[in-house]
């Protein structure tokens, strides 16, 4: 910001006064995203905000793979027409959006897929932001499809995702959002998940009663939401059952294979357990790449995990999985939220809900 007006107003004045001086000629492709981006110093957001003023003013038009060209003169009225016709359009079209930390995570694709059938049938299309763990990346989904005028988010949110400030800038805009799977605590909206401490409970139970005693317990960072109230869950069954949770054998870290085979083999070395619950999908992968590699018979440990992850090959180990029911935490999602946008519309402000789903042991 120079001067208390914004870098995007900066970069389109100065833009456009190059095309009406003639430094960038009628039909001429102006210098590309990448290289304005460069001269400025400013990210892609940043920069498109500049060039759609000046495609919405009739300056500029844009050929997807081929570059931003130079509108003569005599036709930038003709331009400017045809832009507001497209606003026109575009506010028939109701969308939302959902944003997502890992896309390839069954949980998130089902509630994706789940939110997408009933918003169709609702007349909704559905924009798809799979913001990878970044917060970055994540505020830059959030600004753009704010740009684009969705109606409001649908939001997995992360143990990164405080450091998002849009957050903030959906509250200011009075852009509804709602929680599926995960929530911020520090922001107040509808939450819908599973019921992580009951699911938790039940595969804690499931293990004792396959006789387990002494069981490892692997999670991602206690600071989320889901581990927090999937370590609630272990505990409460361990201490039903007669067990005391043993702290040299619980890890918590990132959700990742990495982490369940590390952590694994370096409980594996020390103490001798007999069951592991696994709180991630991907840290269950890595525990049974760790078990299979240290030639521990299958017939030696049981194991639960949350959620469906997908073994390697050649692997007999029984898993008992905790299902979330990730379609109907998507459908609710998306139900939620078009009552929020109904509810904005008419000045109405509810309470806010938390609906926690029943999880299945299979």
């Amino acid at each position: 910001m120079k001067n208390g007006m914004p870098d995007y107003l900066i970069i389109e004045k100065e833009l456009r006064e190059k095309i009406e001086k003639g430094e960038y000629k009628s039909g001429e492709r102006i210098p590309t995203e990448v290289q304005l981006c460069e001269k400025y110093k400013v990210s892609r957001i940043t920069l498109r905000k500049a060039l759609s003023i000046l495609e919405a003013e009739g300056y500029i038009y844009r050929i997807t793979g081929k570059g931003t060209f130079v509108i003569p003169s005599e036709k930038r009225d003709e331009a400017k027409i045809i832009k507001e016709r497209q606003k026109e359009i575009k506010k028939l079209n109701k969308g939302v959006a959902i944003l997502v930390p890992c896309i390839t995570f069954t949980i998130f694709s089902g509630i994706v897929r789940g939110a997408e059938d009933y918003l169709r049938e609702e007349n909704y299309h559905l924009l798809l932001g799979n913001y990878d763990n970044n917060p970055e990346k994540e505020r830059e989904y959030m600004e753009m499809f704010t740009e684009r005028g969705i109606e409001g988010f649908i939001v997995s949110a992360n143990y990164f995702s405080n450091q998002n400030s849009y957050y903030e800038e959906l509250i200011k805009k009075n852009i509804p959002f709602v929680f599926a799977d995960t929530p911020l605590e520090k922001f107040k909206a509808d939450l819908i998940a599973t019921n992580n401490i009951k699911g938790a409970y039940l595969g804690t139970k499931y293990l004792i009663s396959r006789g387990c005693k002494k069981i490892a317990f692997l999670s991602a960072l206690m600071i989320l939401y889901s581990s927090e109230r999937r370590f609630m869950g272990f505990r409460k069954a361990m201490e039903e059952g007669g067990l005391k949770p043993d702290e040299k054998i619980i890890k918590h870290g990132y959700a990742t294979e990495e982490f369940g085979y590390d952590s694994i083999k370096e409980i594996m070395k020390k103490e001798k357990i007999d069951g592991i619950f696994s709180a991630n999908e991907p840290i269950t992968v890595g525990i049974v790449k760790a078990l299979k590699d240290m030639n521990i018979s299958k017939d030696d440990i049981k194991i639960v995990s949350f959620d469906q992850p997908v073994l390697p090959n050649g692997t007999d180990y029984d898993v008992k999985l905790i299902k979330q029911p990730r379609y109907e935490i998507g459908k609710i999602s998306a139900k939620i939220l078009l009552e929020r946008i109904k509810e904005k519309k008419k000045g109405i402000n509810s309470i806010y809900k938390e609906i926690l789903l029943e999880p299945i042991i299979e």
